[in-house]
C-alpha cells in the first residue's frame, strides 16, 4: 500500500535503452526504418522527448517520438559506434503513498563522440512526497558530437508534496532536460524533454513542463504529434458517440510510422474548429473531447461527441493543457500544431497569467 525509497537508494536504468547500432544503418522491423526513430543520424546524439544535438548539417539527430501523457518507451542512441545508449523505462504504480527520498534515474550514457537520450519515467500513486528526485536527462559530458535529448516523465497523483509540491518545487526536482555538454558553446547541448503532471482530483487536461536548466540547445520539436484539419461525419461515430473511426490513418505528421500504441492518448479532438462565428479562429470556445485511447484508425474519447457533430464536420487533433511551462532556456517548436492552454503557467500560480522565460515558436 505504501512504498518508500530512502535517501540511500535509487532505481537506476541509465543507459539501458536502445544501444548504438553498428550494422551500417540497415536495421529494420517490417517496413519500418527503426533506425530513424531510435538512433541518431551518423554521429548525431539520440533524441526522445527532446532532440539530441547534431554534429553538423549532414550528421543529424533522429526525430523526437513518444507520447508526453503516457511515456513508456526507451531512450534512443547515437548511430553506429559513436556513442552510448538511451535511458531505460521505469513504471511504478503505487496504490496509496509513494515516498521518494531517493532517486528514479533514466539518463542517457555517452561513449566515443556522442550520447544517448534520456528514457521514460511513469508514476501513478495517490500521494507523491519525499526529498528525492526523478531524472530522465540526456547524456552529456565533453563530447565533440554533442549531448542527448531529454526523455519523458509523467506523474499521476491526488497529492504532490515536499520536493514534488506545486507550483515551483517540483520543477526543480523532476527533470527531463537535455544533456549538458562542455566541449564548446555552439549547439552541443540536448533539447528539453517533457514533464507531464496530472492531479487526479483537480486536473482537466494536466500540466506540461519543458525545462532545459539554462542549457543552450536546439529546439524541441512538438509539431510531429499534431494533425491538420480533416473531415468526420456523424456516421463515423459508434452508438456511444465516443468511438470515431476513419478510413485511412489517424497518424500524425512527421514520424507517422513509429510503432507507438495509443499515440493520441491525452490529446483532444476538436470536432468543430470553426465554432464561434466571427471568433472562428479561436479555439478557447470550441468543443473539445479528451482522447482516452487510440489505434491507427479509431479514437475513443471520454465523452460523447455526437451532440457536437451534425452532418460533416472538420476536426483537428489538439494538444490540450491546463498549464504550459517553458523555462530554463527551453525552445519548443509547435509550428503547424494546435494547442489549447486553459489556465496559464505553473509559476504564476493563478489561472489568468501566462509567462515564460524560454522560447515558443509557432511558425
Amino acid at each position: 500500500d505504501e512504498v518508500e525509497l530512502d535517501a540511500t537508494s535509487e532505481i537506476n536504468v541509465d543507459g539501458t535503452g536502445y544501444l548504438s547500432i553498428t550494422d551500417n544503418w540497415t536495421r529494420s522491423i517490417g517496413n519500418i526504418d527503426w533506425l530513424s526513430y531510435v538512433a541518431g543520424g551518423h554521429q548525431g546524439s539520440g533524441s526522445y522527448g527532446g532532440r539530441g544535438s547534431s554534429y553538423h548539417s549532414t550528421h543529424q539527430s533522429n526525430g523526437v517520438y513518444g507520447n508526453y501523457v503516457w511515456p513508456n518507451e526507451l531512450g534512443s542512441s547515437p548511430a553506429e559506434s559513436y556513442g552510448g545508449a538511451g535511458g531505460g523505462s521505469i513504471r511504478l504504480e503505487v496504490e496509496n503513498d509513494f515516498i521518494l527520498n531517493g532517486s528514479l534515474s533514466s539518463i542517457g550514457t555517452c561513449n566515443g563522440s556522442a550520447c544517448g537520450s534520456g528514457g521514460s519515467i511513469l508514476v501513478e500513486t495517490d500521494t507523491l512526497s519525499g526529498t528525492g528526485n526523478m531524472i530522465a536527462e540526456g547524456g552529456g559530458g565533453s563530447k565533440s558530437h554533442g549531448a542527448g535529448g531529454g526523455g519523458r516523465i509523467a506523474s499521476y497523483s491526488r497529492t504532490f508534496a515536499d520536493n514534488f509540491a506545486y507550483p515551483t518545487t517540483i520543477i526543480g526536482n523532476v527533470s527531463a532536460a537535455g544533456g549538458n555538454n562542455t566541449y564548446n558553446a555552439t549547439y552541443t547541448k540536448g533539447a528539453a524533454g517533457s514533464v507531464y503532471l496530472f492531479d487526479t482530483d483537480d486536473s482537466t487536461y494536466g500540466d506540461l513542463i519543458y525545462n532545459n536548466l539554462n542549457r543552450t540547445s536546439t529546439f524541441t520539436w512538438v509539431r510531429s504529434y499534431t494533425r491538420d484539419t480533416a473531415t468526420v461525419n456523424f456516421s463515423d461515430l459508434d452508438g456511444t458517440g465516443k468511438v470515431m473511426t476513419k478510413v485511412g490513418d489517424f497518424g500524425y505528421q512527421g514520424n507517422n510510422n513509429y510503432p507507438l500504441a495509443d499515440k493520441w492518448r491525452g490529446y483532444c479532438v476538436n470536432v468543430d474548429p470553426a465554432f464561434g462565428g466571427s471568433d472562428a479562429t479561436a479555439i478557447f470556445d470550441d468543443p473539445m473531447h479528451i482522447i482516452e485511447s487510440s489505434t491507427d484508425n479509431a479514437i475513443t474519447t471520454k465523452t460523447d461527441m455526437s451532440g457536437d457533430i451534425t452532418g460533416s464536420k472538420d476536426f483537428k487533433m489538439t494538444m490540450c493543457l491546463d498549464n504550459l511551462e517553458v523555462t530554463g532556456g527551453a525552445i519548443v517548436d509547435f509550428t503547424g500544431g494546435h494547442i489549447y492552454v486553459k489556465d496559464g503557467d505553473l509559476s504564476s500560480n493563478d489561472t489568468t497569467t501566462f509567462s515564460q522565460d524560454g522560447q515558443i515558436d509557432t511558425g
